[in-house]
């Protein structure tokens, strides 16, 4: 969004560059940026100080969580990638081949980490062990990681025994991590 600042040579040089006093127009909350219907008369009318600063939180968390999602996917493909190499996983006999399914007809790289429940459950695991502590995970994945349903990571959502993410149909990984078994150490 462009927001033009008039030069004013009162200012001093701190606020010309930083603009620290500006405030967002309410433009800013209409759409199709946010939801309020668009007002012609309204929107060059600044918002207060509280108001900018939660609307500038609220795009910069939504830029993360842009991003977040885009190194989720990566890392989802690093796993598929990494489940194509044989190899024995943290002492589990698992391997995956990439040749055939057992009747002969090739298998997609992905079908073959949904279709084997033990390398998805170390996969999401790692995804949470290696997090940051404002990642997420999907309902359906929290549910699958617990080894519960969706209704049952819902209610603990409601219950505050988990904590909801940013997005809807989310959950933070740090509230996960609270809940999990803690895995035995090797000796």
């Amino acid at each position: 969004m462009c927001d033009k600042q008039v030069h004013d040579p009162h200012l001093d040089l701190e606020e010309s560059i930083q603009w620290s006093k500006w405030r967002a127009p309410m433009l800013m909350r209409m759409k199709p940026s946010l939801n309020l219907p668009y007002q012609a008369g309204l929107n060059w009318q600044r918002m207060d100080e509280e108001d900018t600063l939660h609307l500038l939180e609220y795009f910069q968390d939504s830029y993360v969580r842009a991003l977040e999602i885009e190194l989720e996917k990566a890392a989802r493909q690093a796993e598929v990638e990494l489940a194509k190499q044989p190899n024995k996983m943290k002492g589990d006999a698992v391997e995956i081949t990439t040749k055939s399914n057992g009747t002969g007809n090739p298998v997609k790289d992905s079908e073959q980490v949904e279709a084997n429940p033990s390398v998805r459950l170390l996969a999401l695991r790692a995804r949470v062990d290696s997090a940051t502590p404002s990642g997420t995970l999907r309902t359906a994945e929290a549910a699958e990681l617990l080894g519960v349903s969706t209704k049952t990571v819902n209610r603990r959502v409601r219950d505050r025994i988990l904590t909801e993410g940013p997005r809807r149909g989310t959950v933070t990984i740090a509230s996960i991590k609270r809940t999990l078994p803690k895995e035995p150490q090797e000796s």
